[in-house]
């Protein structure tokens, strides 16, 4: 869906600044998954919001930019899918 736009005319990405800005994640990861490419879904998202906010843990370090980009939420789906093929 990566056209940056829902029905109402409200960009997905100005949601998602929004969202993070006001901390609501499940709608800044549901605004990201909107942006992303059909194969990305919320839960890679949100893996995506929670990094590029360093919420992932110490293990995890946040990325390098604090609003997640839909190449961020396809790179944690990417990496999802390795994890759950071991």
């Amino acid at each position: 869906m990566s056209d940056d736009n829902n029905n109402d005319g409200v960009g997905a990405k100005a949601r998602q600044v929004l969202h993070m800005f006001t901390g609501d994640r499940d709608r800044e990861a549901k605004a990201l998954a909107d942006r992303s490419d059909d194969d990305v879904d919320e839960d890679a998202a949100r893996r995506a919001v929670q990094k590029a906010e360093g919420d992932l843990g110490p293990d995890e370090p946040a990325a390098p930019h604090e609003l997640a980009a839909p190449e961020d939420a396809k790179a944690q789906g990417d990496q999802d899918q390795r994890r759950a093929n071991r």
